[in-house]
């Protein structure tokens, strides 16, 4: 069993294991990583959907429109088409480039 402990050289199998091991802590820092942004996310995504549950309007019925002073029950007076005026207006365009700004402009500063 000593000659077998003898021939080891663990200085050899450290340099071995140094990449690997390295390579796993990077792997495993990118992990953490993705887990906090997840965490971050559902616990955004969490408050959103309480925010929503919280700010859900239930309405009681028709206490409501009672409370605010309304009343839908009446009818409402009809508008007769006969007794309808129309109103129409033509609006002349002015000319393209032509405003009053360009003219003033040109006035003064020529």
């Amino acid at each position: 069993m000593s000659a077998a402990t003898e021939n080891i050289d663990y200085k050899v199998l450290y340099e071995q294991l140094l990449p690997l091991l390295k390579s796993q802590q990077e792997s495993n820092l990118q992990l953490q990583n993705q887990v906090t942004q997840l965490q971050y996310q559902l616990h955004q995504l969490t408050k959103l959907l309480g925010g929503f549950k919280s700010e859900r309007f239930i309405p009681s019925g028709a206490q409501v429109q009672q409370e605010l002073g309304l009343n839908f029950e009446t009818a409402f007076a009809t508008t007769n088409l006969s007794d309808v005026q129309k109103i129409s207006y033509v609006k002349a365009r002015q000319a393209p480039g032509k405003t009053a700004y360009k003219t003033l402009s040109r006035n003064i500063y020529a």
